[in-house]
């Protein structure tokens, strides 16, 4: 059954972007085309070319859309505690929360170099840049207050954030079964003692 053409705009916006997500899950990049997503979604394909004008342009919303929303969950974690480790430890548990919860989209997304090579890989780039810069604010102010021996913020940070990817690709590739969020004990253990024996 096709939907309503009284269908608010943002909300028929809304129903592409989550039938192209399903079928990007399912498939890949290159098997997508834009007739079956506007069959997934129940609107004429002249419809959809009315939001999207391509399918690269369609991709790029769908991963805008799941960036800022964990844009939005990275910056509603809390309010600062005073305390630049214990704001770097909420900060990645819930990047890696989110990244559990939409597991099965970040695994095709890891998993489609298509995807990544394309215009449509810009979102995830501004998205680590505002993360990027986000660390490298705490990890300055932690080496202020002595926590962090000297270094470069945005190197610290860089280091970091290849932690949280490395979690999240331990677990698409290795098909690891804890649950992400139970890595964050050791991630910020090797983040602040690396590798190197203890008492040495």
């Amino acid at each position: 059954m096709a939907r309503p053409r009284t269908e608010p705009a943002e909300s028929r916006r809304r129903h592409i972007l989550d039938a192209a997500r399903a079928l990007l899950v399912r498939r890949n990049y290159d098997a997508i085309v834009l007739d079956d997503v506007a069959k997934q979604a129940k609107i004429a394909k002249g419809t959809l070319y009315l939001y999207f004008r391509s399918k690269d342009h369609l991709i790029a919303a769908v991963l805008e859309d799941i960036m800022e929303r964990l844009k939005k969950e990275t910056s509603e974690c809390g309010v600062p505690t005073g305390s630049p480790l214990e704001d770097l430890r909420a900060f990645a548990g819930v990047h890696l929360r989110f990244m559990e919860e939409n597991q099965d989209f970040m695994t095709q997304i890891l998993r489609q170099d298509p995807v990544l090579k394309r215009g449509a890989a810009s979102p995830l780039r501004r998205a680590f840049d505002l993360h990027l810069e986000t660390v490298s604010q705490l990890i300055a102010e932690a080496v202020r207050q002595g926590f962090l021996r000297e270094i470069e913020p945005r190197r610290g940070a860089l280091f970091f954030m290849t932690l949280l990817r490395m979690s999240v690709v331990r677990k698409v590739m290795l098909g690891s079964r804890q649950p992400l969020d139970g890595e964050l004990d050791g991630l910020m253990d090797l983040f602040l003692n690396g590798l190197g024996g203890r008492g040495r």
